[in-house]
């Protein structure tokens, strides 16, 4: 049995001694990796658990496609959370948008108390190469990986940018529906006043009471 050890141009570099992929009669065991956006080791992850689990996979399947496989070829992952309990339904969700129903494979799922570099997320595969399918070439793949590579982190980068403009603009509706209840509690103290000052002119409206009613909103 003959190993193939497989570095791939656009998937980050390793944080310790070991290879992106290594293929054995047509199975491609592929080293975890963690939601680094580029290829240095030091960049910033993303912010939040499903940017995060977006980025892992966008960088496993630069290591596929720089072996001459993808998504359909993945027989089974590994994912490990740092916080199960807070991501893992949040981190499902993401992940299930890459494998159609049907054809997902095989998974396992564990918290752990640790990952390398202060990772939340690290998440592994194991894929099978067809018997009709030969290994690109480096070149090929390494061509391929980095089209791929570009391409994807424009998405991921405008998916990551979306997120952070629904983000604020939801913090914005709530600074505005806050003045918005402040406002009307104002309003509600006005109207109160202008009938206490009416029920003391007998019915008929007073001054104090008409200047107060000249402060609210044209439809009161």
């Amino acid at each position: 049995m003959s190993l193939q050890f497989h570095m791939t141009p656009g998937a980050p570099d390793p944080v310790a001694p070991f290879s992106h992929a290594v293929e054995a009669d047509g199975w491609l065991h592929v080293t975890g990796q963690m939601p680094f956006p580029g290829t240095a080791i030091d960049e910033p992850y993303p912010e939040g658990i499903e940017a995060k689990t977006r980025q892992v996979m966008h960088n496993l399947r630069t290591v596929l496609q720089g072996c001459g496989l993808d998504w359909p070829h993945v027989a089974s992952v590994r994912v490990y959370l740092l916080h199960f309990e807070e991501d893992y339904e949040r981190m499902n969700a993401v992940y299930a948008s890459f494998f159609p129903a049907g054809r997902r494979p095989a998974r396992t799922c564990v918290g752990v108390s640790g990952l390398a570099k202060g990772a939340r997320i690290e998440i592994d595969l194991v894929a099978r190469r067809e018997a009709h399918e030969g290994a690109t070439s480096t070149s090929t793949a390494a061509m391929n990986a980095a089209e791929n590579a570009d391409a994807g982190q424009q998405v991921d980068e405008r998916l990551v940018d979306l997120e952070m403009k629904a983000a604020f603009t939801e913090d914005l509706a709530d600074r505005l529906n806050e003045v918005i209840v402040r406002q009307q509690q104002q309003i509600d103290l006005l109207m109160q006043e202008v009938l206490r000052l009416n029920q003391q002119g007998a019915g008929s409206e007073t001054g104090a009471a008409r200047n107060l009613r000249d402060e609210l909103p044209p439809h009161y």
